[in-house]
Formats: C-alpha cells, structure tokens, sequence
C-alpha cells in the first residue's frame, strides 16, 4: 500500500493472539499484509488503495492468519483520516471475529446443497418409477386386451351353459384387471406431470 498510513493493527492483534502493548512492535503494514490470507489479499488491497485515494472509510472481510498458525476471519471496518492537504495520514477503526458466522453459513450452504441433491434424487427416482409403471402397465395391458377379446368371442359362441359361465367370469375378471392397470397407468401420469386436464362443467 504506497502510503505512510498504518492500518489499525491495534484492533487486529488480540483477535490474532498478539499482545498491542507487549507485540507492538511488530505493529505495521508489513505485518498486517503478511498474515492477509493469498487468496484474499488482492481484493483486500483493491479496497483499501481505492479508499485511500477516493473514500474516507472502507469495509471489507478476509481472511488472516492467528499466531497459532490457524485462519481466522475477520470483518474490517477502517476510517481514514487526511491532512490539509487531503493526503491520508492515519487509519482508525475496528475489526471483528466473524469465523463462527463463516462457519455457520458454510454449514448451511452444505446442508442446503445437500437438501438440493436429496431434492433432485427423489424426484429422478420418481420419474424412474413412473416411466417403470407406465412401461409395465402397458406390456400386460396389450396382451389383456386380446385375452379380453377371445373371451368375449367364447361367451357368444359356446353354447355349454357352464363353459360359457367359465368364459363369462374370465371376462369379468379381465375387465377388473384391466381397469386397475389402467389406474396404475393415470397414477404414472400424474406422477410424471404427463397427464392432461380437460375442463367441463
């Protein structure tokens, strides 16, 4: 950062496990840019050199490294303050711990993807088990339909009473089983969304 302003480390250093008065010292830009997290670093500076040359404060989050050697996130909040001549001399503000609110969102984001997947599985598996339903409702009910047919046929010309009942009851029965596939095969639809709907009064 091309300037003489020190960032408001006094704030950061407790959050980091420093001591202001014991580490002051090591109270400086360097410091400060050195446990910016890479990642995070270029945006960190694009903020701040656009504050100090256009802005009189500036916000931004990041990333920056504990002295246990462990990342913590911060929330920067920084004010700067100019001379006469309008040159920033000196930054005040505050920074705050926000890595249990980090944490908590990225456990909702995963929870959240992971209520997506489960979303779309279930929905694959119904269309897997409506396009199965539809399949096998219509491979029985083409064969049923002929079966249908012939004993339709037997019922007219069979002139044994009992035989003809026996022909009469296979087509009662055909009826009924075809009307249940035919059930299976409107629930399929519906479940598929393939159904349509016709108005009447």
């Amino acid at each position: 950062v091309e300037t003489e302003t020190l960032p408001h480390t006094a704030s950061l250093m407790p959050l980091l496990g420093f001591d202001p008065r014991a580490d002051k010292a090591i109270e400086n830009i360097a410091w400060w840019l050195g446990r910016i997290h890479p990642e995070d670093l270029p945006h960190v500076l694009a903020v701040v050199r656009h504050a100090l040359k256009h802005e009189t404060q500036y916000e931004v989050e990041y990333r920056t490294k504990h002295r246990d050697g462990y990342y913590v996130s911060i929330w920067d909040r920084g004010m700067i303050e100019r001379n006469a001549a309008g040159r920033a001399v000196r930054v005040v503000g505050s920074a705050q711990d926000i890595s249990e609110r980090k944490a908590l969102e990225a456990q909702l984001e995963q929870e959240r993807d992971h209520a997506m997947s489960a979303k779309e599985t279930a929905e694959e598996l119904t269309k897997l088990k409506s396009s199965f339903l539809a399949n096998m409702s219509h491979e029985i009910r083409t064969p049923m339909t002929a079966i249908l047919g012939f004993a339709g046929i037997l019922t007219e010309r069979i002139e044994d009473s009992e035989l003809r009942e026996y022909a009469s009851i296979i087509e009662s029965s055909c009826n009924r089983l075809l009307g249940t596939i035919n059930s299976i095969l409107d629930l399929a639809q519906v479940e598929s969304r393939k159904v349509a709907l016709s108005p009447s009064k």
